[in-house]
């Protein structure tokens, strides 16, 4: 994996720079000038089936936008890549043919452009990953309220249950902590910190040129997805527009939120056996469920020798990797979790000992390969030393 040309991923990447750092891989370069550098992380190994996507940064950067969250959101995230673009909107002589207010140099929405080349060979490789695009906003107002997170599914109509920016949406109900109402059209979410907004009728609904990509659309530079194509889409695109209050002081929840949509993601389409760690069969100790006032609850309390046990769990043709959405109380500490199948007695199948950003409400992914291949139908035993909370856990292929 020398360099990013090898993998048609970054069709006009000039001055390709190569880096691997722990488990990501850095690509970089500049694309037109100096202020235009692009970047590619592409996380080696085991990861979730998630395209983060970061819009015209050195814009946003400017006017306080997505440039100071998507990198650490990445990072700490169990997401597949993140391509990043600092190409900023604005006037050019050579007029984009993309319908909207568009420029050439506005790489984001021109389909010729690196941006959305880089996108749709992404989407050509690994057709059904979810594509959570991040932009920065000004605080907006929807009746008298302000507004600090928005979402949009790319299309004016109303989201299947199954599509992304429903998981999405649970993940950042879940990791806020807000009052929650399924509606997608003009409705929203509210805390103390932030409100949400869930509505298809927006800018990037319509005038997103990934979005119509993702959607199904024929010509995304130009047109926009009809209903029938929407319908037809597995709708894997969520656009997400953010306020400074996210942006600055929301990193671990934003990282939450595309934890839970991936795994969710990729448990739909069956690439993953996930167990919602409070719905155990059995349990020993001090180990409890935390409720939240939303409702959302994760195992907490625990205490060295605690367990839980979940009765017939069935992994099919066989899955040889766990992964655990856990939190930590500081940096620095970490908590284990034996794997066992059948009994207490049973040799380990698993020992996750991995640490994650502090805090009980930080929660990341931590992964260990399984001893041997599993196959068939087990009762699972999870057996802990204390230091973790657990969210959800999954065996993955």
């Amino acid at each position: 994996m020398a360099t990013a040309a090898n993998y048609g991923i970054v069709c006009q990447l000039r001055q390709t720079r190569a880096e691997k750092t722990d488990k990501i891989l850095l690509f970089s370069g500049v694309y037109d000038a100096p202020d235009q550098q692009i970047h590619l992380l592409w996380r080696v190994g085991v990861a979730d089936p998630v395209l983060i996507e970061s819009r015209h940064t050195h814009k946003d950067q400017s006017g306080g936008g997505a440039a100071a969250i998507d990198t650490p959101c990445f990072v700490r995230s169990n997401a597949r890549m993140l391509l990043r673009n600092a190409i900023a909107a604005r006037k050019s002589e050579v007029e984009s043919p993309c319908s909207g207010d568009y420029t050439v140099t506005d790489g984001p929405h021109y389909d010729k452009g690196w941006f959305h080349m880089a996108h749709e060979e992404y989407i050509a490789l690994y057709p059904t990953d979810a594509v959570i695009q991040f932009h920065g906003m000004a605080s907006a107002k929807s009746d008298g309220r302000t507004v600090y997170i928005h979402l949009s599914p790319g299309f004016k109509d109303v989201a299947k249950p199954d599509s992304l920016i429903r998981y999405f949406d649970n993940g950042l109900v879940a990791a806020f902590d807000s009052e929650y109402a399924d509606e997608y059209m003009a409705s929203s979410a509210r805390s103390s910190s932030y409100t949400i907004l869930r509505t298809a009728d927006y800018h990037p609904a319509t005038f997103n040129v990934q979005g119509r990509h993702a959607n199904n659309s024929p010509d995304p530079c130009k047109k926009s997805a009809t209903t029938a194509q929407y319908s037809s889409a597995i709708q894997q695109f969520v656009h997400l527009e953010m306020s400074s209050n996210p942006r600055n002081n929301h990193v671990g929840d934003l990282t939450h939120a595309i934890n839970y949509a991936g795994a969710h993601w990729k448990a739909r389409n069956g690439e993953i056996l996930l167990v919602e760690a409070e719905s155990f069969d059995g349990k020993s100790g001090s180990v409890k469920n935390e409720t939240k006032n939303n409702g959302v609850t994760n195992l907490g309390f625990i205490a060295t020798g605690d367990w839980v046990r979940y009765s017939n769990v069935d992994f099919s043709e066989g899955r040889s990797t766990f992964k655990a959405h856990v939190s930590t109380g500081t940096d620095t500490s970490t908590g284990t979790i034996t794997v066992r199948l059948g009994s207490l007695e049973s040799p380990p199948v698993a020992v996750l000992s991995e640490a994650i950003a502090g805090g009980w409400g930080n929660f990341g992914v931590a992964h260990v390969h399984l001893s041997e291949t599993v196959s068939g139908v087990h009762d699972v035993f999870l057996e802990f030393g204390s230091g973790y909370n657990l969210d959800w856990l999954t065996f993955d292929k």
